[in-house]
C-alpha cells in the first residue's frame, strides 16, 4: 500500500492520522512488548523517562500526550524505536521502513518515516530532525511523533495510544 504524503502546515497530524488509520498487518522482526503481555493501551506505559507533559487528552479508547524533554533528539528515537520493535538502531534522514511479525503476544507491524531533503518537502524547516514511529497490532496502535530543531534546546513528540 502506497500513501503520498502532502507536507505543510499540518505535517504531524497528517502523518500520525494518516499511519495510525492505514497501517497494515505484515512479517518480518521479531521483538515486543514483554512474552504473555498484549500490547498496553495506557499513555503512561509509552512516556519517555523524564519528559515533561505538556498536555493531555484521553478519549473511550484512546490517549494523545504533548510531551518535552531535554535529551537530544538521537536518544529520544532510539528509545521509540527500541521499544515499539522496529529492529533498527539509528536515526538516518530520509528512512521510509515497515515490517512486522509475530511475537509471543500479537502479530505486529511497525512503520517508520524520517525527514528528508526531497525537493517537494517544503524548506521552511530545514534546520529541524523529525520521525514518526509506529507499532500497530490487532489490540492496539501505538505512534510517536519526534522532532527538535537546531536551534532548540529540547526534543519535543506526541505519543498517540489508541486501542481496539
Amino acid at each position: 500500500m502506497k500513501t503520498e504524503w502532502q507536507v505543510g502546515k499540518s505535517v504531524c497530524s497528517a502523518v500520525i492520522l494518516s499511519i495510525v488509520a492505514a497501517l497494515p498487518t505484515g512479517c518480518g522482526r521479531k521483538t515486543g512488548p514483554p512474552a504473555g503481555a498484549p500490547m498496553s493501551v495506557r499513555l503512561g506505559d509509552w512516556e519517555y523517562p523524564g519528559a515533561e507533559s505538556l498536555r493531555t487528552s484521553t478519549g473511550a479508547t484512546f490517549a494523545v500526550g504533548d510531551y518535552t524533554v531535554a535529551d537530544s533528539f538521537d536518544k529520544v528515537w532510539e528509545f521509540y524505536a527500541k521499544k515499539l520493535g522496529t529492529g533498527l538502531k539509528s536515526y538516518s534522514p530520509g528512512l521510509g521502513t515497515s515490517g512486522g511479525g509475530t511475537d509471543a503476544n500479537d502479530e505486529y507491524s511497525v512503520t517508520v518515516m524520517t525527514s528528508d531533503d526531497r525537493p517537494e518537502i517544503p524548506k521552511s524547516r530545514p534546520e529541524v530532525k523529525c520521525a514518526t514511529l509506529a507499532r500497530h497490532t490487532a489490540h492496539a496502535t501505538v505512534t510517536v511523533f519526534v522532532s527538535r530543531a537546531k536551534a532548540e534546546d529540547k526534543t519535543y513528540f506526541t505519543l498517540v495510544v489508541a486501542g481496539k
